[in-house]
């Protein structure tokens, strides 16, 4: 489907739904209708590295999966799969007929008020919260899909420094200084993952990797009486599998980011209890070494659409937020060059070009 076709649905209101608060959201890789109690989701035909919705068989196959995925963790909100003809939506169409031209994850519409990320801005985040989402994602990461694939230190390595990718962002809107500081982060990585890559393999081995929901973000999380986790990733099940501590070492990023250190010290305390997890020194190393990880990402995503919708300025702020949180992280590691230890010369241009 195109966009003038899920427009023309929205403007003709062809939903089993009124449309008086209707409105359409489009990212990169989908639109969402919101009529006035659901939220219908259509993935949009797009092929990049990441992501394949280029045939209406594959948007059919991803949209049955981002349903399956997230009522693991959003039961009530993830109500199915409906077809799309040209009279509207359908859910009792035939899926094979010839009349279908698409289909959407048809969802139950949230209380924006009640989001995360607005709650943080708000002051609104409190105790109870936290500890209701850290028991119900170690709960959730106990009972999800353990995968024994070994850790890869290299496509590793390659992630973390992927936010060289932005350099040039990073160097005009935040400075030269944020730029060294981030080249010496890629190093440091570089060394952590070396020095630790039996540490990582062992969490693999004593079931840490697990299916997660992997994009842990505020935005993604409703706070209601038990909160709703929902929009896991679906589309690649490489940005999905990571160890436990990755995944909750996203949120707790977001947490220090807001402002609410403490709140994150706990989540990571309840979480791990929860888990029946020891706190000790190696999971803190570990721990420390991803939400540094994390902030990377959330540094290098956050500049891309500043550059993307034209407002590098206004993110720059954000942008070095993110890469100081990256920075105090690995820097908490203590890691000094092992002598005798050679980084490889296309590590070292990497970090310096």
């Amino acid at each position: 489907m195109e966009k003038e076709q899920i427009q023309q649905l929205l403007e003709t209101c062809r939903f089993d739904d009124s449309c008086e608060d209707a409105r359409l959201i489009e990212t990169h890789i989908s639109w969402v209708v919101l009529t006035d109690h659901f939220a219908y989701k259509f993935k949009r035909p797009v092929k990049y590295s990441f992501v394949d919705f280029s045939t209406r068989e594959l948007r059919e196959h991803y949209c049955h999966l981002e349903v399956e995925l997230n009522r693991r963790l959003a039961p009530d909100m993830y109500l199915g799969v409906v077809a799309v003809t040209a009279d509207g939506v359908k859910e009792d169409a035939d899926p094979g007929s010839e009349e279908v031209i698409g289909h959407a994850v048809k969802m139950k519409r949230m209380d924006n008020r009640r989001r995360m990320d607005r709650l943080l801005k708000l002051r609104s985040v409190h105790d109870e919260d936290i500890d209701k989402l850290a028991k119900m994602l170690a709960a959730f990461h106990e009972n999800t899909r353990i995968v024994k694939n070994a850790f890869n230190t290299t496509a590793f390595h390659e992630k973390y420094s992927d936010i060289l990718s932005v350099k040039d962002y990073t160097r005009e809107y935040c400075g030269t200084g944020y730029l060294e500081r981030t080249r010496e982060c890629v190093t440091q990585s570089y060394l952590f993952l070396n020095l630790n890559r039996n540490l990582m393999n062992h969490r693999v081995i004593t079931d840490h990797q697990r299916d997660c929901h992997g994009d842990l973000n505020c935005t993604n999380i409703f706070l209601y009486d038990e909160p709703v986790i929902f929009d896991c990733i679906d589309f690649n099940k490489e940005y999905r599998v990571m160890d436990v501590l990755s995944e909750i070492a996203f949120l707790c990023v977001e947490l220090d980011f807001h402002g609410y250190a403490q709140l994150g010290h706990d989540f990571y305390n309840t979480y791990m209890q929860a888990a029946g997890e020891e706190v000790n020194g190696q999971t803190g190393m570990l721990f420390n070494y991803y939400k540094s990880y994390r902030a990377n990402v959330r540094a290098k995503v956050t500049a891309i659409n500043a550059v993307s919708n034209k407002k590098e300025k206004q993110s720059a702020a954000d942008v070095k937020s993110y890469l100081d949180l990256m920075n105090i992280y690995i820097g908490k590691l203590n890691l000094k060059p092992v002598k005798g230890r050679q980084i490889p010369g296309s590590i070292v241009s990497e970090a310096s070009g």
